[in-house]
């Protein structure tokens, strides 16, 4: 980038403080050569002369010019390099001590969230009874914990007992219940058995009704004949009394 950088600025003039280029050279010199060839006015041709080697000198002073700034240009580029680097070593050596002091931080914050942790801890187990005291509640709490097992197998005990119970009395009632069907069975034969012979009893009763009932108008008719003979059969008397 640097010889780029000074050849351009060898070749043409881009700054206006700059009096010579190597275009201005080159002019300088193809006019001493057409001076020189012409060879018809050698006045004409030193003044080219003179002219080209004031320009050249003035050229070389500016080469000279430009490789002394390139020196120092050189110096303060290895310069700021070194302090670059310099800079660099000592923004690591910060990034490492702040990711020391962030690590140690991060260290200091859990020491003081566990020693506040410990204290809550530590204030809790203040405001709770002693080991004597829990021990014996927990020896309590334990025989009342086996008194309440015995009492539930004994529960349980009497529960299946109570199930087997429950268990024969739907088995007795069942038996119950169908004897007792069978026994409706038999009642209803036996109560229709009794209602046809009632039936048979009331038709015989209603048939000797209705014979009696026939004799009785048997009766009553002859009794009514008769009595119509008998005034007839007294007519016939007194008739034959006369």
């Amino acid at each position: 980038m640097e010889e780029v950088a000074i050849s351009n600025r060898l070749t043409t003039r881009e700054d206006p403080h700059d009096a010579v280029g190597l275009r201005l050279v080159a002019n300088k010199y193809l006019e001493f050569r057409r001076a020189f060839l012409d060879e018809k006015d050698p006045t004409a041709m030193e003044k080219k002369r003179v002219a080209f080697q004031e320009t050249l000198k003035d050229y070389e002073f500016f080469v000279r010019k430009v490789a002394v700034a390139a020196e120092g240009l050189h110096v303060e580029k290895l310069a700021y390099e070194k302090q670059r680097n310099a800079d660099a070593e000592r923004i690591e050596l910060a990034s490492k001590e702040i990711d020391q002091l962030k690590a140690e931080l991060k260290h200091q914050q859990k020491l003081r969230r566990h020693k506040e942790e410990y204290e809550a801890v530590a204030n809790v187990i203040k405001t709770l009874p002693s080991r004597t005291k829990s021990e014996g509640e927990i020896a309590v709490l334990e025989d009342e914990i086996e008194t309440l097992r015995k009492r539930n197998s004994e529960v349980d005990q009497r529960l299946q007992l109570r199930q087997k119970q429950f268990q024969l009395l739907l088995h007795t009632l069942a038996d119950v219940e169908r004897d007792l069907d069978e026994l409706d069975d038999e009642k209803m034969v036996a109560d229709m058995k009794k209602e046809e012979e009632e039936e048979k009893q009331k038709m015989r009763l209603d048939d000797d009704a209705e014979e009696g009932e026939e004799r009785e108008e048997g009766e009553e008719v002859a009794s009514a004949e008769k009595s119509e003979a008998t005034p007839m059969e007294e007519d016939e008397l007194e008739e034959g009394e006369a």
